[in-house]
């Protein structure tokens, strides 16, 4: 089953902000996002008090005390098959500054239906996070989707242009103090913060379609998720490179086991 896998950076606590946590709320809870059915809130990387998902129940969970995380699943019944985590941002709370990013997800399966509905939410999703960083891509399945947006490389025998591809993966978390300003590569989906668009301006005939993401654009190589899985779309992914280089990181030493 194909599946979208989003990677969202953002410093926004949505814990302490009920006006982003509300925000967050109504975006998942939004029909394309239908088959994330529960949520319940994560502490000290345990997630407790399930419930059925409403928008109120999401923003509960994100400012719920000593909630780390609001989580997010399909259900008990059945496998796996969509999940999503927000940083609550308590976790961080006493880090020393500047503290790390918040890396919030969604794994959802591809819907061509509702191929406008989910762009548009997660684009919403990033406007909401007052993301920084973050990419879009889709897998095979929800097992690599997961992995992902972990920004864990997956194997060779799954990848095409492996290793570079692996290494770029990787490198959003090797190198994940540097993503506000630097991209490790591209993906379907990118996200480009403030920090990128001083030094960059997305061109549309590499970036088809340019959404505002509040400060942030958020920006496609190509109208369809699903491109991203066929060969061709490697020479995208070639423009893009080439587009973005003032931005790239240089991945070579990322280690690939």
């Amino acid at each position: 089953m194909n599946t979208l896998a989003a990677h969202i950076d953002h410093r926004v606590a949505p814990g302490s902000d009920s006006t982003v946590a509300r925000s967050v709320g109504e975006i998942l809870s939004r029909p394309c996002f239908e088959l994330l059915a529960r949520v319940a809130i994560n502490i000290k990387e345990r997630d407790k008090s399930h419930q059925p998902k409403t928008a109120a129940a999401v923003a509960a969970s994100l400012l719920a005390s000593g909630s780390e995380a609001a989580v997010l699943d399909n259900g008990r019944q059945g496998e796996l098959i969509a999940s999503a985590r927000v940083w609550t941002g308590r976790h961080i709370e006493t880090y020393d500054e500047p503290k790390p990013l918040l890396a919030s997800y969604v794994v959802i399966p591809y819907n061509p239906e509702a191929r406008t509905e989910m762009i548009d939410a997660l684009v919403d999703l990033a406007t909401a996070l007052h993301a920084i960083a973050g990419y879009v891509t889709i897998e095979r399945g929800y097992s690599d989707a997961h992995k992902a947006v972990l920004s864990s490389p997956p194997p060779a025998e799954q990848i095409r242009d492996f290793p570079r591809r692996a290494k770029e993966r990787k490198a959003h978390y090797w190198y994940d103090k540097r993503v506000n300003a630097e991209i490790s590569g591209p993906d379907w989906g990118i996200v480009l913060g403030p920090d990128h668009l001083k030094r960059f301006a997305p061109d549309p005939t590499v970036f088809p379609i340019i959404r505002e993401a509040g400060a942030s654009k958020f920006v496609f190589l190509s109208p369809d998720p699903a491109d991203a899985l066929t060969a061709a779309f490697d020479k995208r992914l070639d423009a893009a490179r080439n587009a973005l280089a003032p931005l790239l990181m240089d991945v070579s030493k990322v280690p690939i086991s």
